[in-house]
This record gives C-alpha cells, sequence and structure tokens, in this order.
C-alpha cells in the first residue's frame, strides 16, 4: 500500500512495563501534543470512609504545587459537585487555591 501512512500509537507508551507515575506522564505528553495548554494531571484518591478527596500523582513542570493535600468533600462544595455530578474538576489558575477557595 504505498501512499499511506503508518498509524503512529501515541499512546503506545501506557502499553509499556511502567510504574503509574511514567504512564500518567506518557498520557500527559500525549494530551501537550494536541493541547500544549494543559500544563499538568493529577489523580486523587477518595477514601469512602472518611470522605475526603487526598492527593495521588500529577504530572507537571516540577514539584507538585498540591503536595499531600487532602480536603474532605463537605469542607469543598465544588469537590463534592464532582462526586455527585461526575463532572471533572478544572482550575486554569492554582492561585485560587491559596485563597483558600475549595
Amino acid at each position: 500500500m504505498s501512499g499511506t501512512k503508518a498509524h503512529k500509537d501515541h499512546l503506545a507508551r501506557l502499553n509499556a512495563r511502567s510504574d503509574l507515575p511514567e504512564k500518567l506522564q506518557a498520557l500527559h505528553h500525549a494530551l501537550q501534543a494536541r493541547h500544549p495548554f494543559v500544563d499538568r494531571m493529577a489523580l486523587a484518591l477518595y477514601d469512602a470512609k472518611t470522605q475526603s478527596l487526598r492527593t495521588f500523582l500529577h504530572s507537571s513542570h516540577g514539584d507538585s504545587p498540591l503536595l499531600n493535600y487532602e480536603a474532605r468533600l463537605l469542607d469543598a462544595p465544588s469537590l463534592l459537585a464532582i462526586l455527585e455530578d461526575g463532572h471533572p474538576r478544572i482550575i486554569n489558575d492554582l492561585a485560587v487555591l491559596d485563597a483558600g477557595l475549595p
């Protein structure tokens, strides 16, 4: 088949033997190839017993601005809305967290 381009799997690194932080970084790089404005990706764990979210993994350029961050859902209405509505939380400026906004 001359003239056809071979498909390049931009997510192939996800199939490699690697740990979860490396897989998140691979996903982040693949996303940035199309959307360079995505500066950071993060995962949080939900503990149903304490009804809280805790930062788990991040992919960013440098240290995590939310290292060991934990919040009870009842104290953060925007986080509770994620659980209830199933929509992701997108923060365009992490400085709002310094201002104490949930």
